[in-house]
């Protein structure tokens, strides 16, 4: 074989090696492709829940008792706290982080907060404020408890609807111990709201009058910052190599 004849033998080989590996190339951009095409429409299909989950009546509502009472609403809520605590949230990098600012934030609304995370079929004291004001209880006791979700108390009210809770106390059978276990304080009204992320109840945010004889106020206000949460939570856990922690 001429020095002419082994040039044209190695380009030729040379073409086939590149044509195949370009073949195998546009094949990798194509699954790419429709990888990302299927998370961009499993997200636009999450986010659109979270739009129809937003109960706009309240949200009006809220904005025109803001309006009224030149910036405080009539159940409590403050539109300008309500903008700052989602502010915060919006600067949580990981699920912890605006878990935690979801916590503190709400605490401004109600005397007792508290955030239950679902784990093993049980309701877990993640976090909590308020209840240092508790006789023989603390914020940090909250980590000790642990309900049975299959209990008749407030959480498996809105784990199996899916809806938030607000009124009195005594409405579920179970509610009596769970109340006990958390600072030994019957409050007159309750309020509590699932976190529902990528269509599970993931946690409950769990809110109550405390030793007040006034019922609990400033619920839309939760609700807001609660759904707001949720979206930024689904929003951050489906970002490629971010550090989103656990619940």
């Amino acid at each position: 074989m001429d020095q002419d004849q082994l040039r044209a033998k190695t380009l030729a080989l040379f073409h086939s090696l590149v044509s195949t590996w370009a073949n195998d190339l546009r094949g990798d951009v194509l699954v790419l492709q429709d990888t990302l095409n299927r998370e961009l429409d499993a997200l636009q299909e999450r986010m659109a829940k979270y739009e129809e989950s937003i109960d706009e009546d309240k949200l009006v509502a809220f904005s025109e008792e803001v309006g009224d009472t030149g910036g405080t609403g009539g159940d409590g809520g403050n539109l300008a706290l309500v903008r700052q605590a989602m502010a915060r949230l919006d600067e949580g990098q990981s699920l912890t982080d605006i878990l935690t600012v979801l916590v503190g934030e709400v605490g401004q609304f109600v005397p007792r907060v508290a955030l239950f995370v679902l784990k093993g079929g049980s309701c877990i004291g993640w976090a909590g404020e308020g209840f240092d004001q508790t006789p023989g209880f603390s914020n940090d006791a909250l980590k000790r408890i642990s309900v049975p979700a299959s209990a008749d108390t407030v959480f498996r009210a809105v784990i199996d609807s899916k809806q938030s809770y607000f009124g009195e106390s005594a409405v579920h059978h179970d509610n009596v111990q769970l109340l006990t276990r958390i600072g030994n304080v019957l409050p007159s009204s309750i309020f509590a709201t699932p976190l529902v992320l990528r269509d599970r109840v993931a946690a409950v945010l769990y809110a109550d009058s405390g030793d007040s004889h006034d019922s609990l106020e400033g619920t839309e206000a939760l609700e807001i910052l609660s759904v707001y949460a949720c979206r930024l939570l689904d929003l951050r856990s489906g970002k490629p190599g971010r550090s989103t922690g656990e619940i």
